[in-house]
């Protein structure tokens, strides 16, 4: 391998991890992950609160390990919020490139890191307040140690470790880690058609081990919030999203995976194809990695069936998934370049593969830069300078092809994909946080109210219950319209394409608005003054 080739790893490890701008706090999700996580460090406990009252929906490990983020750099913020998925993404793939190098080859593990590095789902998990990037990492951690057992006969440690990852996985997301993980298992048992071939995981005793930590984190919630809380967690939370989620959301159709799948897992869709060819590594058994391809590949199948059974579904839940993929299609993409070597020589399918990717890749490195012209209608300075790293990666791409150097054309593409990203980040990411970011609007409505005064919402959703105390450290008292009374000032969060509240206009008048994105509409109202100057209270 190249010298080259460790600073693509490096630089791409460092894309997927770290390197963010600093933007705000993007609704889905992030609000309210960060007022959750603000409010875990303000008061640690087992249940975590959403504007002080109980959200059970999820355990509270990922916000155990967010406010510890907060202690460590003397408060709240929204970087060390945001560190939490950058270290796990790097984590993963640092677990990732250790097991692929140990099953199969240091080459074959370079592949596999730098594909998984640039997965669109797990970017902008990587840089995400959300709790996914975490269980992620658990679930990557629990599928090397129990290959390390059942492949290569590994010892008690990644028996332990094995274990360990489960546990932690079920204290940050619930039974979904250690599901998804146990669905891989029996989907390889099946494969191998044997089930003592997982017999070095010691599934009784593991049974046992699992049943208590269930147990004790069942024990844990009920002893905080009690029976309803208990219900709530199992009941609510893992029964009825899977069977049919009427109050948690999410309700999708059951193929709604085979088009987000790809969707996920762009840029690199060659690859994606290329597993499905019936000479491919995947379905040959004479291949040296026929083991660990037929591992992933359970890995991959059995979580996704779990998946598409269950009512409830988003992109992001894939995100565990995403590993054992890289790893399968790194074998592809090895393989590719391997056929070059040996006789005859790939035909025109595997050809228009080259061409196909090698489009992909140059039209995203060049793409940050396309759409920064078109936006402010005009060439900066910087918009030139990656339009032109762009052009000359494309174009290197594509004699890279032509000459059929299929390693050199991988490398070249990973460095578009690097480019793309750090365009992305530069270039666009900070258009769209000025559209999205909140935290500057509610500042502003912090520096308006009384000290001390908590925040009269009509409309608060999750968003809104999440990005207030999160930034103000009041409390919101959601309220409807007739229940004003004599409130000074009220907050209104509304579709942009709703008429105002007409009961509102007799008493108040609006402060400061503004819009987020093409719906959301949030405005600070003030009470009417009286005859003599002063406000209605």
């Amino acid at each position: 391998m190249r010298p080259a080739t460790f600073v693509y790893v490096g630089v791409l490890l460092a894309a997927a991890g770290f390197c963010d701008p600093g933007r705000g706090l993007w609704t889905p999700d992030e609000p309210r992950e960060a007022g959750i996580s603000r409010e875990m460090y303000e008061h640690p406990a087992v249940i975590p609160t959403l504007n002080g009252q109980p959200f059970i929906e999820k355990p509270p490990l990922y916000y155990w390990s967010t406010a510890l983020a907060f202690a460590v750099v003397g408060g709240p913020s929204v970087a060390a919020a945001r560190a939490v998925s950058g270290l796990a993404a790097l984590l993963t793939l640092a677990v990732v490139f250790a097991w692929v190098s140990r099953a199969s080859s240091f080459d074959t593990a370079a592949i596999a890191t730098v594909i998984l590095a640039t997965f669109a789902e797990f970017v902008t998990s990587a840089h995400w307040v959300r709790i996914d990037a975490l269980l992620m990492l658990f679930c990557t951690l629990a599928l090397w140690s129990a290959w390390e057992r059942m492949g290569r006969a590994g010892g008690p440690g990644f028996l332990v470790l094995f274990y360990l990852a489960l546990v932690l996985a079920l204290w940050t997301k619930g039974l979904i880690g250690p599901v998804l993980v146990g669905a891989g298992l029996a989907t390889y048992a099946a494969l191998s058609r044997r089930w003592s071939v997982v017999a070095p995981l010691k599934p009784f005793a593991g049974a046992v081990v699992f049943v208590a930590a269930v147990g004790s984190l069942a024990a844990a919630i009920a002893s905080s919030g009690g029976e309803p809380a208990l219900r709530t967690w199992f009941y609510v939370n893992h029964v009825q999203r899977f069977v049919h989620p009427v109050a948690t959301g999410h309700e999708r159709p059951f193929a709604y995976y085979a088009w987000t799948l790809p969707i996920a897992l762009v840029p690199w869709l060659t690859p994606l194809l290329a597993l499905f060819r019936w000479n491919g590594p995947l379905w040959r058994r004479e291949h040296a990695d026929a083991a660990l391809l037929r591992f992933a590949a359970a890995m991959t199948v059995g979580p996704i069936a779990v998946l598409s059974l269950a009512s409830s579904k988003r992109e992001v839940y894939l995100l565990p998934l995403l590993p054992a993929l890289a790893l399968l299609m790194a074998e592809s993409v090895r393989d590719r370049i391997e056929a070059e070597g040996r006789s005859p020589r790939p035909g025109r399918w595997a050809r228009t593969g080259d061409w196909l990717q090698a489009a992909i890749f140059g039209l995203a490195g060049i793409a940050p830069a396309a759409v920064d012209v078109v936006v402010t209608r005009g060439v900066t300075p910087v918009s030139a300078v990656f339009f032109v790293a762009g052009t000359v990666a494309a174009a290197a791409l594509a004699m890279a092809v032509a000459r059929r150097e299929i390693a050199r054309a991988f490398w070249i593409g990973a460095a578009s994909m690097g480019l793309a990203l750090a365009g992305v980040m530069t270039l666009v990411i900070p258009r769209v946080d000025a559209m999205k970011n909140m935290e500057p609007f509610i500042a502003g409505v912090d520096a308006i109210l009384l000290p001390g005064e908590p925040v009269r919402a009509i409309g608060s959703d999750e968003t809104l219950l999440g990005i207030v105390p999160f930034v103000t450290g009041r409390r919101v008292i959601p309220i409807e319209p007739k229940d004003l009374a004599d409130a000074p000032f009220v907050v209104v969060q509304s579709d942009v394409n709703d008429p105002e509240f007409p009961s509102l206009k007799a008493a108040y008048e609006p402060v400061v608005t503004q819009d987020f994105g093409p719906v959301r509409r949030i405005a600070l109202w003030r009470r009417r003054a009286s005859g003599d100057g002063h406000v209605l209270r």
